[in-house]
């Protein structure tokens, strides 16, 4: 047993990372759905329900691909590609948190909510949250294949939603001098993510600054198809999972 565990110490933690992330994010939704009140917590949610399709999408199948492929990159020696795969990720996912953000706030935000339901700073707020955990997801996906799996995990399943149920439980307890309202939980949010995206950039240098500067080698062939055919599946899924809460909240009151 005592080898077993060994062994696979770091799937466990994996695990346990994984399931305290469950906790953390749950508990943030008792919380937000106990002290904003239906009506806040409605809009909260479709607001965020929002958030996630643009965040997916933005994403696509980038953070997968990246994975698979730096890892495979790294086991055959292949720095070059390595610095290719990296410099493709940035390459696509800088214009992907810019369009994404600036669709969500000038296009979902206004056409499907309405000004009256949405202000116009939790639609900035949100545009901000989009891009800085679209870069997290690219970023932690380098750390990840460069063989740091768990600290390659942190950001977002961790110190994202602590971040953020701190935040809101200083508003509850009254520490915070703003309303606690669906602006503010939005704003929770693009706080956290913000911590989470520094955070991740620390680690993506402090892991890729190991390897030597060698020229950047072309991805492989192939990349961007599989990108496309993995991205449209994540898409659906995600337009899938949230479309009762958007259609629910297009409707209004």
């Amino acid at each position: 047993m005592l080898s077993i565990l060994k062994k696979n110490w770091a799937s466990l933690i994996a695990l346990a990372m994984r399931l305290l992330s469950v906790v953390l994010l749950f508990g943030l939704a008792l919380v937000l759905a106990r002290f904003l009140g239906p009506e806040q917590y409605g809009l909260y949610a479709f607001l965020f329900a929002l958030i996630q399709v643009s965040t997916t999408i933005g994403r696509g199948g980038l953070m997968h691909l990246m994975v698979r492929d730096i890892a495979v990159s790294h086991g055959d020696e292949d720095i070059a590609t390595v610095r290719g795969y990296l410099w493709m990720g940035w390459a696509i996912a800088l214009p992907m948190a810019a369009a994404m953000g600036l669709i969500f706030a000038l296009i979902l935000v206004p056409v499907l909510a309405g000004s009256t339901q949405s202000p116009t700073g939790s639609a900035v707020l949100g545009a901000v949250y989009i891009a800085a955990m679209i870069l997290v997801g690219m970023l932690e996906a380098a750390i990840r294949g460069s063989g740091r799996v768990l600290i390659g995990q942190t950001a977002e399943l961790l110190l994202r939603p602590f971040i953020q149920l701190s935040l809101v439980g200083l508003a509850v307890l009254g520490l915070v001098g703003a309303g606690f309202d669906a602006k503010f939980a939005i704003g929770s949010a693009m706080g956290a993510a913000l911590c989470a995206l520094i955070f991740a950039l620390v680690n993506y240098f402090r892991t890729t600054a190991v390897l030597s500067p060698v020229p950047r080698a072309p991805v492989k062939a192939g990349f961007v198809r599989s990108l496309l055919a993995l991205s449209g599946t994540l898409w659906v899924a995600a337009l899938n999972t949230n479309l009762n809460l958007i259609i629910l909240g297009a409707m209004g009151d």
